[in-house]
C-alpha cells in the first residue's frame, strides 16, 4: 500500500472511531464522489489523499515525506444559518481532532498543519442544498 494511502486509511479508522454513527458515515475514498440521494439526512466524513512530496533528510538518515490528505465533510442542508452554522462546528470538531494527534493505524506520521479554505462551498449550498467543506491536513514522516 502506498504511503499516502496507508495514511488516509489510519486517519479514515481514527475519525470512524471518534464520529461514526447513525447519523454520520466515514469513509476512505480513493476517488472523492458523493451521492446526494444516498445521504439522507446523514453526515458523510470522505478521507482522500491529495499530494506526496519526499524529499533527503537533511541528517542523512533516508527521505521525508509530506503527504496532504483531504477531509471532506458532506450533508444535505437548507440555506439556513442554523443547519450551516452546525456543519460549520462539525467541520471545526475534524479540524481540532486530527490537529497534533498521533494516528492510531500510523504512529510515525507526524502532523504538522492543517487549513479549512474556504470553511464552505456557497455555491453548493444554493445549487444543490449540499453542505461541502474541505479540511486538508499535513503530514511528515521519516523514513527510507
Amino acid at each position: 500500500m502506498s504511503v499516502a494511502s496507508e495514511l488516509a486509511q489510519a486517519i479514515t479508522s481514527d475519525l470512524k472511531e471518534q464520529f461514526g454513527s447513525q447519523t454520520c458515515s466515514v469513509v476512505l475514498a480513493l476517488v472523492p464522489r458523493s451521492d446526494l440521494k444516498a445521504l439522507h439526512n446523514k453526515t458523510l466524513i470522505m478521507v482522500c489523499p491529495r499530494k506526496l512530496e519526499t524529499e533527503e533528510d537533511n541528517r542523512g538518515i533516508g527521505a521525508v515525506y509530506r503527504v496532504a490528505v483531504d477531509v471532506g465533510i458532506l450533508r444535505q442542508c437548507a440555506v439556513d444559518n442554523t443547519d450551516i452554522s452546525d456543519m460549520m462546528n462539525v467541520v471545526e470538531d475534524v479540524l481540532v481532532f486530527l490537529r497534533k494527534r498521533k494516528l492510531t493505524g500510523f504512529p510515525k506520521a507526524k502532523w504538522i498543519s492543517a487549513t479549512n479554505k474556504p470553511i464552505y462551498d456557497p455555491q453548493k449550498i444554493l445549487n444543490e442544498s449540499m453542505f461541502f467543506s474541505i479540511v486538508s491536513a499535513t503530514y511528515i514522516l521519516r523514513g527510507n
